[in-house]
């Protein structure tokens, strides 16, 4: 599970849902919303926020985790203006890197 995450308020009104991705070894569900990525913790009978990572590059159309789920792998951007990948390190919390400077969204 991750430690350390950037503090998030539970949204008045939950962002339309480009993308969602689920961790392979931990309750945990990822939902991309517009510049962040809200990390919950899913016991099956409640949703807790944990957090959420920043995603500047703008909305979110991808969300995957790596097999060991340690790695979150996000996409996305502004259509037909720029476009990025973005990994996470999920127990940090923190990002790792980011890849490509494209010129459209990343879907």
């Amino acid at each position: 599970m991750p430690k350390n995450l950037p503090e998030a308020k539970y949204p008045e009104k939950m962002p339309v849902v480009q993308a969602m991705a689920v961790s392979p070894w931990a309750p945990l569900v990822a939902v991309g919303g517009n510049k962040e990525i809200l990390l919950f913790e899913n016991t099956g009978t409640e949703r807790k926020l944990l957090g959420a990572l920043p995603f500047g590059e703008g909305l979110i159309y991808d969300l995957k985790f790596s097999k060991n789920g340690s790695i979150l792998v996000a996409s996305g951007g502004v259509g037909a203006k720029s476009g990025k990948v973005v990994l996470y390190d999920i127990l940090k919390g923190a990002k790792i890197t980011d890849l490509g400077e494209e010129q459209d969204a990343i879907l």
